[in-house]
């Protein structure tokens, strides 16, 4: 997953106007037939 939708997708939240993402630093890639899975979240 690109890191660009997953900003998009927050930026998209009612009532965002600032972010800042730590976590993932770089574009998540999956093997053909893998499917990501959402892990925990900290809230800051």
């Amino acid at each position: 997953m690109y890191l660009s939708r997953i900003q998009e997708a927050i930026s998209l939240a009612v009532g965002e106007f600032d972010h800042t993402l730590n976590s993932p630093t770089a574009n998540e890639v999956r093997g053909y037939g893998e499917i990501s899975m959402v892990g925990s979240f900290t809230w800051s």
